[in-house]
């Protein structure tokens, strides 16, 4: 799974957010986040830190949750729910 992939799963995962939501909480802006979770922009570590402060979780483990979800295939289903339950239980297990 790419990176853009992964943060709209994210933003799903948690709360079902809304993109504008998670923008305007996190300080990004809302068209460079459209850009990010559409795979036009790459994800630089501002943004990484940006967003692990809006989900309340530390960068090292945030981005260690990045690359362990390289290897998921969201276009199959099986993988997609694999992901999002890795997703969400990475949020309940490391909430600051």
């Amino acid at each position: 799974m790419s990176h853009a992939e992964a943060l709209r799963m994210f933003r799903i995962a948690y709360h079902n957010c809304f993109r504008s939501e998670v923008a305007d909480n996190s300080g990004i802006n809302r068209d460079h986040l459209a850009k990010l979770e559409r795979g036009f922009t790459p994800i630089t570590p501002a943004v990484i830190r940006k967003l692990a402060g809006f989900y309340n979780v530390g960068c090292v483990p945030f981005t260690r949750l990045f690359n362990e979800l390289d290897d998921y295939d969201i276009t199959k289903p099986k993988d997609y729910q694999k992901a999002m339950v890795k997703i969400s239980n990475f949020f309940i297990n490391n909430q600051l």
